[in-house]
């Protein structure tokens, strides 16, 4: 009350840059006291559900916010966007599966390194599945692959042509 701040909102700890949020106005560190139109009357959890339940975010569906940053109230308005999938390769001969490291997985799953591809699946029965290391597979789901044969390899694209090269080396 002594920042003359609203009773209720949501501090957003974190906005993606490739976010409908962002490219709406949104930032990390923003208040949001108002989701289209409604006040934030709730606080905590309770704010959280109701701001998870007020947007349910439908691609394509427009929607508005007012958010308290620096002391002054911004009203920001906005689309929903598509999630683009993230570019993926699968790797037959070692049998796993790889993805782009996106700024909302490296959050969600508490990633410290975003230069690279994550392991998204492991075939069973393939390489990757049955080799060990010190009695613990070799590798595993959300391991990321950050160089191939010493060989940086920071996306999906970059760990295919690392890949084949290293399997052109390889003797018949």
């Amino acid at each position: 009350r002594a920042s003359e701040l609203p009773n209720s909102g949501l501090w957003l700890s974190h906005v993606f840059q490739d976010s409908s949020a962002y490219k709406a106005g949104l930032r990390t560190g923003d208040l949001l006291i108002e989701i289209n139109d409604t006040p934030m009357r709730l606080t905590g959890r309770r704010a959280y559900r109701f701001f998870l339940q007020t947007l349910r975010p439908r691609e394509g569906e427009p929607f508005t916010a007012k958010v308290i940053r620096d002391g002054e109230e911004i009203r920001v308005k906005g689309r929903i966007l598509e999630r683009p999938d993230p570019d993926t390769l699968r790797a037959e001969d070692l049998g796993i599966t790889v993805t782009d490291i996106h700024e909302s997985m490296a959050i969600r799953y508490n990633l410290f390194e975003t230069d690279g591809v994550m392991i998204t699946n492991i075939k069973a029965g393939s390489p990757a599945a049955t080799g060990r290391t010190f009695g613990e597979p070799l590798l595993r789901n959300r391991d990321v692959i950050t160089a191939l044969g010493g060989v940086p390899t920071p996306d999906v694209e970059t760990f295919g042509q690392v890949l084949d090269t290293i399997r052109s080396r390889k003797p018949a």
